[in-house]
């Protein structure tokens, strides 16, 4: 029987109840960014890594609605040779074991890295203000799948969280992972990607419990290869920058919609 629980990102995310009254979500990117330097272009690709934090919470205290789906694009950057680096099917890296397990077959995929803190309370008393809110934090791991990423989740029970005092990891047990795909688009005029994906009702509803992520911190790898562009063999990466904003400024720009069907549009501007 598949244990699940908790989301994050992309990377991120939650779960509550129907009926629960939630305040207004707020949502902080806390750092959108790309590295290292260069705009790129279409004919000559610049390989990057991509940072993505957030934080969520409602305007009444730490808990934010449950949010179900997310859509997370940098302007300019594309995965288009993505198919370049190793992969692995989305089922092999969903199963409800260990991350060791995963990684003896799909190590190779591995594209990114991040940590996810969540808070966990009963359904009950999720919207007490008084109520003690238990930890659920999360190892995340992100895999090079066709058509988009899996973002791997897994308990961690080895660190301390930076809301916390003491060693605490997560108080249900973990492991799963969530698709997501590419959908092509433009931000101001320039081609662009957006990561996108909803969390699975069992991942928003497990049981009695109510797990809200509180903040989400990622990073993809910059993964270089080489291949040709328009006839010239050049360095391409699994993300790559083919063009920026005006003034080399880069757009980030991310959709959260959260269980009650709230959608909050977030922006945040980086150098190229």
């Amino acid at each position: 029987m598949r244990k699940v629980v908790a989301v994050p990102l992309a990377l991120a995310v939650v779960f509550a109840v129907v009926g629960v009254a939630y305040a207004v979500n707020e949502y902080a990117l806390t750092k959108a960014k790309t590295f290292p330097a260069g705009v790129g272009k279409p004919s000559k690709p610049v390989p990057k890594s991509v940072q993505f934090d957030y934080a969520v919470k409602d305007s009444a205290g730490p808990r934010g609605a449950p949010v179900e789906k997310y859509k997370i694009a940098f302007q300019g950057v594309v995965p288009k040779w993505a198919g370049r680096f190793k992969q692995c099917d989305f089922g092999d890296t969903d199963d409800d074991a260990p991350l060791s397990t995963i990684l003896s077959r799909c190590k190779a995929a591995v594209v990114g890295s991040g940590r996810v803190e969540s808070l966990v309370a009963p359904d009950a008393n999720a919207s007490d203000p008084n109520r003690v809110d238990f930890y659920c934090n999360l190892k995340l791991t992100l895999f090079n799948i066709p058509g988009g990423i899996s973002i791997r989740l897994d308990a961690d029970n080895t660190t301390i969280p930076t809301s916390q005092d003491g060693p605490i990891g997560c108080i249900v047990n973990t492991h799963r992972a969530i698709k997501a795909k590419y959908v092509s688009k433009r931000i101001g005029g320039v081609p662009s990607t957006s990561l996108e994906f909803s969390v699975p009702l069992d991942l928003r509803h497990n049981s009695s419990l109510t797990v809200t992520v509180a903040r989400t911190s990622s990073t993809i790898n910059r993964k270089v290869t080489r291949a040709k562009v328009d006839g010239v063999r050049r360095p391409v990466g699994f993300y790559s920058s083919i063009g920026c904003g005006k003034r080399n400024k880069r757009t980030i720009q991310v959709t959260f919609v959260d269980e009650n069907g709230v959608s909050s549009k977030e922006s945040k501007t980086d150098r190229c």
